[in-house]
Parts: C-alpha cells; sequence; structure tokens
C-alpha cells in the first residue's frame, strides 16, 4: 500500500481516525496526571578573579577551565554538606542524581539546577548547593599570589521557588498519545484493507466466465408417413 492509499484510506475514516486521537491524546493527559510532579529551581554563579584587570588573558584562563568548575558541582566536597545539613534521604549518592551545572558557551557563568518534588524545597537546595560550591571554591582555588589571583564566584541570580512543575510535561504526554493513537488506527486500517483485498487466484475465479447452461434437445416428431 502506497502513501497516497494510506491517506485515501485515513480520509474515508476520519471518524475513526480522530476518535483515535482523542482517545490517545486523553491517554497521555491520564499519565501525566498520574505521574508525580518535580520542580526545579536555578541558580547563576558568576566566576571572576579578584584584581583580574592587571592579569593578561584571566578571563581567558577562566572560560577554559569552565567545564572543570562544573564538574567540581557534584563532588562530595560539595554535596556532601547539603545533604547532611538538610538529612536528605539517599545522602551525597541520591542528591547528586538531582542536581545538575552546564556552562553556557563563552561565559564565566555557571547554572546550577536542583530537582525536588517539593518546590520549596527545591529552592532551598539550590541555595545551599551554591553556598556549598563557592566555599569549596574558595578552598580548592583560593590561592592569592601576583601571578595567579584569587578565583571568586558570586551568585547573580539566586534559586526561586518554581510555579509549575518541569515534568511531567503535559502538552508533551497529550502530543505523543494523538501520534500514538493515530499509528494504532493507522496500522489497524491498512490490515483490515489488506485482509479484505481479494488476492490473485480470487480475482481471476470472479473474472472466469460461468458455463452456460445447456439448451434442451428440440423434441423429433415421429414420421407418420413412415406408419
Amino acid at each position: 500500500m502506497e502513501f497516497g492509499d494510506v491517506v485515501r484510506l485515513l480520509g474515508r475514516r476520519w471518524l475513526v481516525v480522530l476518535a483515535a486521537v482523542v482517545a490517545g491524546g486523553l491517554a497521555g493527559l491520564a499519565g501525566a496526571a498520574l505521574l508525580p510532579p518535580s520542580y526545579e529551581s536555578e541558580v547563576n554563579l558568576l566566576f571572576n578573579r579578584q584584581g583580574a584587570a592587571e592579569v593578561t588573558g584571566g578571563s581567558q584562563d577562566l572560560l577554559q577551565r569552565m567545564p572543570t568548575f562544573a564538574a567540581l558541582t557534584t563532588t562530595a566536597a560539595v554535596l556532601d554538606p547539603v545533604a547532611d545539613r538538610f538529612g536528605y534521604p539517599g545522602g551525597a549518592q541520591e542528591l547528586r542524581k538531582k542536581v545538575t551545572a552546564v556552562t553556557p558557551d563563552s561565559t564565566l557563568l555557571l547554572r546550577i539546577t536542583v530537582t525536588d518534588r517539593d518546590p520549596t524545597r527545591a529552592t532551598r537546595l539550590a541555595d545551599a548547593v551554591a553556598a556549598s560550591y563557592a566555599d569549596a571554591v574558595r578552598t580548592e582555588f583560593g590561592t592569592d599570589s601576583a601571578d595567579n589571583p584569587r578565583i571568586v564566584v558570586a551568585t547573580v541570580q539566586p534559586g526561586t521557588a518554581p510555579t509549575a512543575p518541569a515534568s511531567p510535561s503535559v502538552p508533551l504526554f497529550v502530543a505523543a498519545g494523538a501520534v500514538g493513537g493515530l499509528m494504532v488506527v493507522t496500522i489497524v486500517l491498512m490490515t483490515v484493507t489488506t485482509l479484505r483485498r481479494p488476492g490473485p487466484e480470487d480475482r481471476r475465479v470472479r473474472e472466469r466466465p460461468s458455463p452456460r447452461p445447456r439448451e434442451p434437445e428440440p423434441e423429433t416428431e415421429p414420421d407418420e408417413s413412415r406408419a
């Protein structure tokens, strides 16, 4: 069955297709409602060097080290104090699964995101991780000399309480359900149409002419002249 045939088939059965798409969308909505919501809180940190104006290429050096600074976010030096403070279930090992850190390209910003089922706790955790991170940077990179000025981390955007869950995404679930419903009804209609379509043998049987009924032979009358 070619693409054009499928389109025409769906067009002829548009009510069935519409019902399947709506049913799939409702199923996706129900699935999103059953999943527990997760909230995200974000903190932005800015890196700089104290007295960097006198250091040639100080900012470029920091840019090159930003991936290292991002990896520091999920280390025990940062997360252990936070997990102990909040009594986080599973400790720093479980908290690590809820923390991500990214560095936008060509910037000295570090974006820390914390996910939690409670929006208020997500905000508190994000701020605590940022504070613990600043302490770890001061400990690990807090050297101060003429050739290597001290690295300074400043919070430019503290954590804010999220007003809507980050996941599950209701529009995404509804769209996925609708697409799934369309795929299912398309497969079903194609299968039913293929099964109902006569095969080559059936077509030959239908096209074969039926034998004509034999006409009755005329009755011969007796020859009276021979009597």
